[in-house]
């Protein structure tokens, strides 16, 4: 169901790249032909994206991202289907009212909250080069151009605001689904749904994996001291200096109460060990002006065998017996296996 939902995907936005390519050879306008080459661009770029995805549920390697897959299938085929009908409509003698007239239509339609989740899991994934606000600058460049160009009707202008309101809530449930609103990293599900594919290309590239269990030290004496607010900035603290010692290929997510997790592919064991007293280092100075903090670290490392799922429960469980012997230690360090 899920590769069934990535062809539809595909079909829509292949539908809008040949539309604005269409407008593009039909303009005689400079600025306007550049206009709809970008934007035509930009839906190859998502199109790209969706290939990607597709491949990887293909392999098995992408997570259920959707509840009701079969719902969703129903839906964007439905879409597909009118947008079809604006295929037919864009072909012929251009027209600037109407070609933003059928641009924001089919923006419109491309607003289901299936893009909006798939989005976010490429940005989770890391799978993209998209900045955060991609879309939302993709969507904003036709409420400028249509301003500056002086062609806003009333029509346009609800469109317009309505394209914004429901792209705005569509990525605000997306966010919600799988970060944690606290520290804005991942939350568990995020953080499962994130790693799964990076384990699968781990297997199939013979590279290693670990996972580095993260565990704040005495929690629950600093929020008996201080208070649950002052516990709340904690973890906050904590999670973006973590955050901010990690590589950009790396997936940190918060695993539950004081308790982050990282996915990293690694090279070797010493590099690994590097690492997390990097971070482990970094949360003791970094908190120092706060309210001193320091963390112990659990890591088990291997490589990603057949059964991937099996394997990451493997690597979640010996890093939780790591972490336990780094508290047993005397806290405020790290034991690798």
């Amino acid at each position: 169901m899920l590769t069934d939902i990535l062809n539809l995907c595909v079909s829509i936005d292949r539908k809008a790249a040949t539309v604005y390519k269409n407008f593009s050879k039909t303009c005689g306008d400079q600025e306007l032909r550049a206009f709809w080459k970008q934007k035509a661009e930009e839906e190859v770029g998502h199109l790209c994206l969706w290939k990607k995805l597709r491949e990887l549920a293909k392999s098995g390697a992408l997570p259920d991202v959707f509840q009701e897959p079969q719902r969703i299938t129903g839906e964007l085929k439905a879409i597909l289907s009118k947008i079809d009908i604006l295929f037919r409509s864009s072909e012929g003698r251009f027209d600037v009212t109407k070609s933003f007239l059928t641009a924001l239509r089919l923006e419109f339609y491309a607003l289901h909250p299936a893009f909006a989740i798939l989005f976010r899991l490429v940005r989770d994934m890391q799978l993209g080069e998209f900045s955060e606000g991609h879309y939302e600058d993709h969507l904003r460049d036709f409420f400028e151009i249509i301003r500056r160009r002086d062609v806003l009707t009333p029509e346009l202008e609800f469109i317009s605001e309505t394209i914004w309101h429901l792209w705005r809530e569509n990525e605000r449930l997306a966010l919600e689904t799988n970060t944690d609103g606290l520290t804005k990293i991942l939350n568990r599900k995020g953080f499962f749904n994130a790693i799964k594919p990076l384990a699968y290309t781990a297997q199939r590239n013979r590279l290693a994996a670990a996972v580095a269990m993260i565990d704040i030290d005495d929690f629950k004496k600093l929020n008996d001291t201080f208070g649950h607010q002052a516990g709340d900035e904690a973890l906050a603290l904590v999670a973006s200096l973590i955050k901010a010692n990690i590589r950009k290929s790396d997936i940190l997510g918060r695993y539950g109460g004081e308790e982050f997790c990282i996915f990293v592919l690694y090279r070797d064991k010493r590099t690994l060990r590097k690492f997390a007293e990097k971070i482990r280092r970094e949360v003791e100075d970094g908190t120092r002006t706060f309210i001193p903090l320091t963390v112990s670290i659990g890591i088990a490392s291997g490589r990603i065998r057949q059964d991937v799922e099996r394997e990451i429960d493997r690597l979640l469980s010996s890093a939780d017996q790591c972490l336990y012997l780094a508290k047993d230690a005397g806290k405020n360090a790290v034991v690798l296996r």
